[in-house]
């Protein structure tokens, strides 16, 4: 075993690798099973490099060479057959002709070995390699000028001219293949040096185990990592494993003498032990080395995929759509420096997702986009972020009439990416990003990030809509409630303002007769009026008394707690902005009560704001929620006490704090309290108020556990 024939097991086993790979992923794609054939014939190298390697005859090295040779000759015919294809050039009479050439090569080869292979001399103390300088063949000389120079160079120039006129994946696919083929040139190349008399040993045979791995790596994947980490990490690689397989190998082959003199017949022990240490920290040393350089290569790239991450944690504390759309837009902007995004929302009444904040001018973006379309079902379908680029290629490959929709949508929203912002499985949100800055793609690492800022985000728009929601049930409620007081006061007085209604109505039937000699003109203004005044008033009663009718509960079981953490949360921006800290506590492990939800939740609102707006600056407001078993009913009851540090209220007021239209604020109409009141009592439950001039208030709401 040698340093070569080591080589070549690898170049075996990698080929063979990204062959069945290539053929397993060929998906129908012509390419694919043309490169999975490439990876094949490259591994023929490696079998015949094995066995002249090691051979100690010379007939059984002339055999090994012969196989190496299938590889030599179909190599540069099968690689630009591959780039035939992948490009579209289609040129198959050229094709014919170079199949027919490698065929009659080959045929001369077994056959005819003398005027192909030539003549073999033991190169380098170690195997039978072939010597062209002794033999001077002209065919193999041909051979080797018109297959890799000029077919592999032309090959590679087709490939370039491709490169400078495309964009995207594709032009990052090709990168690859350029860097592949560079690579390859050197590995190919190095192990034909000896052969026309440079005596180099064929080290950077290794490399042709390297580049069909990063070929097959460009054709499998559509996302790919930028091809200067590519670079990176193949050169730290070789470097390591170089001096892994390298110095093990220099103490075998270079040393063997000295070693011997100082180590007799036990010579290999040294050799083999620094194979065992290089081997076991090789790994180790290169991960070190390459996070040290992926640090440095993607520092920019890791600092804006942790600004949208923080991105993401802030947006649950933002309570209004549009400053939540401006965060977004800003961080993807600045941060990832995205050129410009446009975020789009459901509306469920129109079923479509309309453009509700943009980085770019009205007039340059879609205004709405219809829900049934294609690129939302396949959204929905796989969830991930779409990449127009894939979708471009994949729909010229496949040629789906979704594909094709797909790309022409995104092409209409000028998206180089598309990532959907998801609650559960509902496509809320997408949001329409512009191409990245000096025309760099989105890797993995930023398609996840996009992925958790737009699922965050979807969950902020859905607490945003639920919060508002909730404001305008609770001004529905409080207009309810305030409504159907006044027809419980109205219900109240009724009887009072109906007597003299009648009185009147009655005096004024009578008024012509009793008054018949005085001033007909007036009498006959006044009966044209008086009337009409008094159905009116009539007419408000009755409306007053269809607002008394009383509403019916609609209860179920919900957690005090719950309510009031939402509450709290809702009006925390108010408690901030007046410097007022709260102190929230639930000191029972169960808070369930039966009751009307929206009712209660009324209540607290109520108690709440009044407790909000009794504090100036700097206050506290304590809340606490407990159980206590009530003796006079015999049950549990939830109880709810809210605690303010605020001015207080007059010991004169606390006895009219419950009376109609008894406010002490400006733009107050007196019927909050007089409402929670009502609302409670509706719940069997009391409302209790304990208050001292200048150092605060407390209510105190007691509510049936069950009722």
């Amino acid at each position: 075993m040698n340093y070569f024939s080591v080589t070549s097991i690898l170049i075996v086993i990698s080929n063979i690798a990204m062959a069945v790979l290539l053929f397993l992923h060929s998906n129908g794609k012509k390419a694919n099973v043309i490169f999975g054939i490439f990876c094949l014939v490259v591994a023929i190298w490696g079998i015949g490099g094995f066995f002249y390697s090691t051979a100690h005859q010379i007939e059984n090295a002339y055999r090994a060479w012969q196989i190496a040779n299938i590889c030599a000759i179909f190599v540069p015919v099968v690689f630009y057959h591959f780039v035939d294809v992948y490009l579209g050039i289609k040129n198959k009479i050229f094709l014919r002709f170079l199949y027919t050439i490698a065929f009659s090569l080959l045929f001369i080869n077994f056959f005819y070995r003398k005027i192909f292979i030539g003549e073999l001399s033991i190169f380098f103390n170690q195997f039978y390699y072939i010597d062209w300088i002794k033999s001077k063949n002209p065919l193999y000389l041909i051979f080797y000028v018109s297959f890799y120079w000029v077919l592999l160079g032309y090959a590679f120039f087709l490939t370039l001219v491709r490169f400078r006129s495309s964009y995207g994946t594709p032009r990052n696919q090709l990168k690859y293949f350029i860097l592949a083929t560079m690579i390859g040139f050197l590995g190919g190349h190095s192990c034909f040096l000896p052969v026309f008399g440079w005596k180099i040993y064929p080290y950077l045979n290794i490399l042709i185990a390297i580049y069909p791995l990063i070929f097959g790596y460009a054709i499998v994947k559509y996302r790919l990592m930028d091809i200067t980490l590519v670079l990176t990490r193949t050169s730290i690689f070789i470097a390591v494993y170089s001096l892994v397989l390298g110095i093990p190998f220099a103490l075998a082959f270079g040393w063997q003498q000295k070693l011997m003199l100082m180590f007799g017949q036990n010579w290999w022990i040294i050799p083999f032990i620094s194979l065992a240490v290089l081997a076991t920290v090789g790994p180790f040393i290169y991960i070190y080395l390459q996070r040290k350089a992926e640090g440095r290569l993607l520092k920019e790239q890791r600092a804006y995929q942790d600004a949208l991450r923080r991105a993401s944690l802030r947006m649950g504390q933002i309570k209004d759509l549009a400053r939540l759309f401006e965060l977004i837009i800003d961080v993807v902007t600045r941060a990832a420096k995205i050129e410009h995004v446009a975020i789009y929302l459901y509306d469920p009444l129109k079923r479509q997702y309309l453009c509700r904040a943009s980085s770019k001018k009205d007039s340059a973006v879609l205004a709405e986009v219809s829900g049934a379309s294609e690129l939302f079902t396949y959204l929905v379908k796989n969830q991930d972020p779409v990449v127009y680029d894939e979708i471009k290629q994949r729909s010229q490959d496949d040629q789906s009439q979704e594909l094709i929709h797909i790309e022409s949508l995104m092409r209409e929203l000028n998206a180089a990416a598309v990532v959907p912002s998801f609650i559960e499985n509902r496509l809320v949100a997408f949001f329409a990003l512009g191409p990245k800055s000096a025309g760099k793609l989105f890797t993995e690492e930023d398609l996840a990030a996009f992925s958790i800022l737009a699922n965050q985000a979807a969950l902020a728009i859905d607490n945003i809509n639920s919060v508002e929601e909730m404001k305008k049930a609770q001004e529905k409620l409080f207009h309810a409630e305030k409504l159907a007081y006044v027809g419980q006061l109205a219900s109240s007085i009724v009887h009072e303002v109906r007597n003299p209604l009648t009185a009147i109505k009655t005096f004024v039937n009578y008024l012509p007769e009793k008054f018949r000699i005085q001033d007909l003109e007036f009498l006959k203004r006044f009966e044209a009026i008086i009337p009409g005044e008094i159905e009116r008033i009539d007419k408000i009663v009755h409306e007053l008394l269809d607002l008394a009718k009383p509403r019916r509960l609609k209860k179920k079981e919900v957690k005090i707690s719950e309510i009031v953490n939402r509450i709290l949360e809702s009006l925390k921006d108010n408690f901030q902005l007046k410097k007022i800290r709260v102190e929230n506590q639930c000191l029972t492990q169960n808070d369930k009560i039966l009751c009307d939800e929206e009712q209660i939740q009324q209540v607290m609102l109520n108690l709440i704001l009044n407790a909000l707006d009794a504090m100036k600056e700097g206050g506290q407001l304590t809340v606490k929620i407990y159980t206590e078993a009530s003796e006079i009913v015999r049950r549990d009851r939830m109880m709810i006490a809210l605690k303010d540090t605020g001015c207080g209220i007059p010991q004169d007021q606390l006895k009219t704090l419950f009376t109609p239209f008894q406010t002490t604020k400006k733009d107050g109409v007196g019927l909050g309290l007089i409402i929670t009141q009502e609302i409670v009592k509706l719940h069997g439950g009391e409302i209790q108020v304990e208050s001292e001039i200048g150092r605060g208030t407390q209510f105190t709401v007691a509510l049936p556990v069950n009722s």
